[in-house]
């Protein structure tokens, strides 16, 4: 016997994923009686799909003996439809965010559209937000840009946080703000068309980012010559090579203050791992239980300055 379960309130659950499908945005977990068995049945929500449409293909296509009438798919649809409406306010922050992650599209300057990939998911985005908002962090950087999703939420946090406002001689404030966050992308003008900062801009938070369209191991450099151990964060998402890797941690540990935190995306690569391992073991760092149910994204956190002997070495390889 297959039916509904009266208990639904207590029981809803929705997750974005990585499924075999790459335009699944939502799974709902819908609580079904199944032979006196309460299961958790997915509902899929496709990229660009309501969730009238998904429950459509559930109930028809994929599903149809749970669907046993009219009422049961009326029950199914206000269950899905109440849980993304109460997960889209906690996943994003702005309108811009979920616009494209739901429809994992963005679109250039003439209106050309892109299908959404080299992005962090939206728990990751909003770990990232959560972070800057907790520690009330004034200077952030970024090492890789490409559609702009990660710095949406950087830059959403810096925002809500606070404007930066001169107060001009005249006693008033004007309008404009400090740069708060710094992103590194050699390729947002080429490869990435201008897209990134098109939807910083859409999100109207432009003003809080500082692009620098340099590679990472030209543009470091220069800012530690002059803003030393001034941030607070530093996310490393560029090249994924080895030796980059460890270039960006390098010059970004020089960036960082002391409880400041270096945080790496893609942490599961072999070669991300293996500057992670030599942060932990010949740096000053300790990793952080970031809450991440996953292990693309691993939060270290600096100690205090490197001040090793000049021969000192962990091998970790």
């Amino acid at each position: 016997m297959h039916h509904l379960t009266l208990f639904v309130a207590t029981s809803l659950l929705l997750s974005t994923i990585h499924s075999q499908k790459d335009d699944a945005v939502y799974a709902v977990g819908v609580p079904f009686d199944i032979d006196g068995v309460l299961t958790q049945v997915p509902v899929l929500i496709h990229a660009g799909e309501s969730a009238q449409e998904a429950v459509t293909t559930f109930c028809v296509t994929e599903r149809p003996n749970l669907c046993v009438n009219a009422d049961a798919q009326l029950q199914i649809l206000n269950i899905v439809s109440n849980t993304i409406m109460i997960q889209r306010e906690r996943l994003y922050p702005n309108l811009v965010l979920r616009t494209i992650l739901e429809a994992k599209q963005v679109q250039d300057a003439a209106g050309k559209a892109y299908h959404l990939d080299s992005n962090v998911a939206p728990d990751e985005g909003l770990y990232l937000y959560d972070l800057i908002k907790q520690y009330n962090m004034t200077k952030t950087l970024e090492v890789g840009m490409a559609y702009g999703v990660s710095a949406l939420y950087i830059a959403q946090a810096h925002q809500e946080i606070g404007l930066h406002q001169i107060i001009l001689p005249s006693g008033h404030a004007n309008d404009k703000t400090d740069s708060s966050h710094v992103v590194i992308d050699p390729f947002q003008s080429t490869q990435w068309n201008s897209i990134g900062s098109l939807n910083l801009m859409r999100a109207n938070l432009r003003q809080y980012v500082r692009l620098l369209e340099q590679e990472s191991h030209f543009a470091l450099p220069h800012l530690v010559m002059h803003e030393k151990g001034t941030y607070q964060m530093c996310f490393i998402d560029g090249m994924h090579l080895f030796d980059y890797t460890l270039v960006d941690f390098y010059y970004s540990d020089l960036l960082l203050m002391p409880r400041g935190f270096m945080i790496f995306d893609d942490a599961h690569m072999p070669s991300v791992q293996k500057v992670i391992a030599h942060a932990l073991t010949n740096r000053a760092y300790v990793q952080i239980d970031n809450g991440l149910n996953n292990q693309r994204v691993v939060t270290l956190q600096k100690v205090s300055d490197d001040d090793r002997k000049w021969d000192y070495h962990v091998d970790t390889f």
